[in-house]
């Protein structure tokens, strides 16, 4: 069966479309993705929509299957601290992070005012963030300890 340019041209639209869908869910999810990983997703939509369908599929259950499974989602969880700053209590969070089984994937720091500092903290594992908010909570200097499922704003 020969192939006209035109439906050539539609399918290379709909692959087009499709690449833009999971480029959007790449980017809400807020992942990283180079010119070679939507070079290979569009040549994958191109194969017949099947394809795009399974890729949604898979990365909107496996972290819901994931997190049931192991207890957790092990995608970085965002964390906000706000403490006193000037006494060393961001040394006793992040000791407390790690020894609560989660790994530090990123740190970004604001002034609060003048004595307060906010931390919002990345972690990745797979223990209880509930429960490690709640003994971050407690610390000295620890002003507000919060997940962004929890935010008190």
């Amino acid at each position: 069966m020969r192939t006209t340019e035109w439906e050539l041209l539609w399918r290379l639209g709909l692959a087009l479309v499709l690449s833009t869908v999971i480029g959007l869910e790449r980017e809400y999810r807020q992942k990283s993705a180079g010119l070679r990983t939507y070079t290979l997703v569009g040549l994958g939509s191109a194969l017949a929509v099947a394809s795009t369908l399974l890729y949604l599929l898979v990365t909107m259950t496996h972290p819901v299957i994931a997190g049931r499974v192991l207890g957790t989602a092990l995608a970085p969880a965002p964390l906000r601290i706000t403490y006193l700053d000037g006494q060393g209590v961001l040394r006793d969070v992040l000791s407390r992070v790690t020894n609560a089984g989660f790994a530090v994937a990123d740190l970004d720091f604001q002034r609060h005012d003048e004595d307060a500092v906010v931390v919002d903290v990345r972690v990745t594992g797979r223990g209880a963030l509930t429960g490690l908010v709640g003994e971050l909570g407690e610390l000295d200097g620890v002003l507000v300890a919060h997940t962004a499922e929890t935010d008190p704003d």
